[in-house]
């Protein structure tokens, strides 16, 4: 399919064939994800909501989304609606069950599936207009090489959203932890973004919403503990 500025495969880095049919479910997952999203809390919210959080948060006509742990593809979907013809969605993830029902079941030509780990993006340099972390952040052991990696895919004038669950909201996985919104906006901070938006969407998830903020210093930045 031709997108408006070239080739869905001009996205992609040299020799990687990310969206050969192929090719793209054949990586084997590191599941570092238990649960994710709304089967971790049981707390639900419609699709019309997330809509309206992604345009609050300045998703709009024309971009082009990463989303980074896509799962079943809640966040990817709600994007294409907002980006248009003009723009494109690539949703990832390291789990091939979920990505081949997601791939299964989308009708959207805007969207774009792909496998692959968060930290280990197949595509080229400062790509995407955004990129999204909905519901991830606190499930990755180590989150400073996804920041950073998905920092590398921003154009510089990028945004990263991140969605999260309020520490209010009750861990029902052992092992399992929240991150307070002050948590995200050190981590944030400490991997090259500037926090522009910090919104209660409801009563159960937050979102923050980062820049494109300095330039990193030997490729990653030194990490606070979280």
């Amino acid at each position: 399919m031709a997108v408006p500025g070239g080739q869905v495969s001009h996205l992609v880095a040299p020799g990687i064939k990310t969206f050969d049919d192929r090719n793209k479910m054949q990586r084997e997952p590191v599941r570092f994800r238990a649960e994710r999203g709304v089967t971790a809390t049981g707390t639900r919210f419609a699709a019309e909501e997330l809509t309206d959080w992604l345009k609050q948060l300045g998703l709009g006509e024309g971009d082009r989304v990463l989303d980074v742990g896509c799962g079943t593809g809640r966040f990817a979907r709600a994007a294409s609606g907002l980006v248009g013809n003009r723009g494109l969605v690539l949703a990832v993830d390291v789990d091939t069950a979920r990505l081949r029902g997601f791939e299964r079941s989308k009708t959207d030509e805007r969207i774009f599936v792909a496998c692959a780990e968060g930290r280990d993006l197949p595509v080229r340099t400062a790509e995407f207009d955004a990129a999204i972390l909905g519901f991830v952040l606190h499930e990755l052991p180590e989150p400073y090489p996804v920041l950073n990696e998905v920092r590398r895919t921003l154009k510089e004038d990028g945004r990263l959203l991140v969605f999260e669950w309020l520490p209010s909201v009750p861990v029902r996985r052992p092992g399992a932890r929240r991150l307070a919104p002050e948590q995200v906006e050190r981590l944030f901070d400490s991997a090259g973004f500037r926090v522009e938006d910090v919104v209660q969407c409801n009563d159960a998830v937050y979102a923050v919403r980062g820049s494109m903020a300095k330039v990193l210093c030997c490729g990653a930045y030194s990490p606070v503990l979280v």
